[in-house]
């Protein structure tokens, strides 16, 4: 019993063909067993006998070496929108900005996001660690990119249609334009994307998500929908106007593993006009973003209690 080429062996592959041997099995039969199994069909493992495939050995009587040993089964192939989602990531990167050490970002999100998908279409194990670093290089590419994201993956849009939503912005009290987005991508789930004419794009995220944020004048942001139950990885940012900083804090989690429902800012809020941002990453490879232009203390006096940056209701309805 041979191969005619180079086979890597491992259990549960082939432990069964070697057990069904030395318990007295003939050798075409086990050989016959193992060729029409799963594990052997769907890893391609071929053998050949050479000789009686009556021949069978002493029988011995050994256990099962694959006894209460799961056999592994590759998960389904990756949805067409996983693909367009990581479609949509690479065609930023390649339209994102460029300066100081984004590039070296960009590279290894580029890398990781490639070892992810070898991972979903090669019907690999579930390399969590592999999962969290890419989800960890996406996050920080996109918190290096102006956060009005929607700057960049516009471009590969191909219809714009306005939608119903027509909230007002209670950050300035303009009324707000929503419009959904089909990107000119395969598979691709159009994204919502909200507007104030004075605070820019407050909501930026696939059409089926429900999620919005409001912030208090004392550092509180607070997350009002259906955030990702899990698979997640989110950061808050502030872009400063005038002195073009940045300052970055990650989202924490809850016990149930979903984020928080509040988060407190470590730092007070700066004293000029910035833009705040939430960016998160979930699923298999999405985004959502939100934020707005927020005054600081010089928040107009009726805004001294909360300022609303998706222009939702307080119940987030």
């Amino acid at each position: 019993m041979t191969s005619w080429e180079i086979n890597i062996q491992r259990l549960p592959l082939t432990a069964r063909l070697f057990h069904n041997v030395a318990r007295g099995l003939p050798l075409g039969e086990a050989l016959a067993r193992h060729l029409s199994s799963p594990e052997a069909r769907g890893n391609y493992h071929k053998l050949c006998l050479i000789g009686d495939p009556a021949v069978r050995l002493e029988p011995l009587d050994l256990p099962d070496p694959l006894a209460g040993v799961q056999a592994f089964k590759k998960p389904p192939a990756p949805s067409s929108r996983c693909f367009a989602g990581l479609t949509l990531l690479r065609l930023m990167i390649l339209r994102g900005h460029s300066g100081e050490d984004r590039p070296a970002v960009a590279a290894r999100v580029t890398a990781s996001a490639a070892e992810y998908e070898a991972m979903l279409v090669e019907g690999r194990r579930h390399d969590v660690a592999l999962v969290d670093r890419f989800r960890g290089d996406m996050l920080d590419w996109l918190t290096s990119q102006d956060t009005m994201l929607s700057k960049n993956w516009g471009r590969f849009a191909d219809t714009i249609e306005a939608l119903p939503d027509k909230t007002p912005c209670s950050v300035c009290g303009r009324r707000t334009v929503a419009r959904a987005f089909v990107l000119r991508i395969a598979g691709a789930v159009p994204r919502r994307e909200t507007v104030c004419p004075s605070c820019g794009s407050v909501q930026d995220m696939p059409v089926d998500h429900d999620l919005s944020l409001s912030v208090t004048p004392d550092g509180w942001m607070h997350l009002h929908g259906s955030p990702p139950p899990s698979g997640w990885l989110a950061r808050v940012t502030i872009e400063r106007f005038f002195t073009r900083e940045t300052l970055h804090w990650d989202w924490p989690a809850a016990a149930t593993g979903e984020p928080v429902r509040s988060f407190q800012v470590p730092e007070p809020w700066p004293h000029v006009p910035f833009r705040l941002s939430l960016i998160i990453v979930h699923g298999d490879s999405e985004f959502s973003v939100l934020g707005c232009l927020y005054r600081g203390t010089l928040a107009p006096e009726g805004d001294a209690t909360r300022a609303n940056c998706s222009g939702a209701s307080p119940t987030g309805r």
